[in-house]
């Protein structure tokens, strides 16, 4: 669905359309979108308006309580960590956790190695050491964990990480305590077989394979 923000009442209209739509939604994937929310020091500032609202924020809560699951990219991560989804596994509207700039102050597009370094969610069960091509287009590469890093790494929330690229944890997705929450700063949709033509390939990241998997099973 599309989030419409010409005028306010198409806005609300949307809003009302999201929560109904989550009553039967299996997998809520929010999209990354830079005009949609970013600014010059953060991203994803709409998206984390959106689920801090106190009426989606009952219906991401009743989704989750029903063992659904919710997956989000770049600007989308970015707002699943700010309101409390990924450290917390709800909407707390708080976070230790922050998404930064490069340090190089750059955008940066390329290809580069991720790795599944944690099971511990529905996107990532049997996963374990697998090795994936990671799509990167972002200014903000950066997960800092500052004080849940031994929480969240003792919890096995960090899922997947990149082999070599940025400074600090080098994390490319985490996931909430559950395991039901799940987010990359890589571009995980940018997935497929014979995708990339002339560049090292590395294989598809797992994450929504494993999440139809988990899904399926139920």
């Amino acid at each position: 669905m599309v989030i419409a923000d010409s005028s306010n009442a198409k806005f609300e209209q949307s809003i009302q359309t999201l929560i109904e739509n989550l009553k039967e939604t299996q997998l809520l994937a929010l999209p990354n979108g830079s005009i949609f929310g970013n600014q010059t020091d953060e991203q994803g500032r709409a998206w984390e308006l959106i689920l801090n609202r106190p009426d989606v924020s009952q219906a991401i809560d009743d989704h989750l309580k029903a063992d659904r699951l919710i997956i989000g990219s770049r600007s989308a991560f970015s707002a699943l960590i700010r309101t409390g989804l990924i450290e917390f596994g709800q909407v707390t509207g708080h976070s230790a956790i922050r998404v930064l700039p490069n340090k190089n102050g750059k955008f940066v597009s390329d290809l580069t190695t991720g790795r599944v370094v944690s099971e511990k969610s529905a996107f990532s069960t049997g996963r374990a050491d697998k090795t994936y091509t990671a799509p990167l287009a972002t200014a903000f590469g950066r997960v800092v964990l500052g004080e849940a890093a031994e929480k969240i790494k003792a919890n096995g929330q960090a899922i997947a990480a990149f082999d070599t690229y940025f400074a600090e944890e080098n994390i490319d997705g985490l996931a909430s305590p559950n395991g039901l929450v799940f987010g990359t700063i890589s571009s995980f949709e940018r997935n497929g077989q014979d995708l990339y033509q002339n560049v090292p390939s590395q294989g598809e990241n797992p994450f929504l394979t494993e999440a139809f998997a988990y899904l399926n099973a139920k």
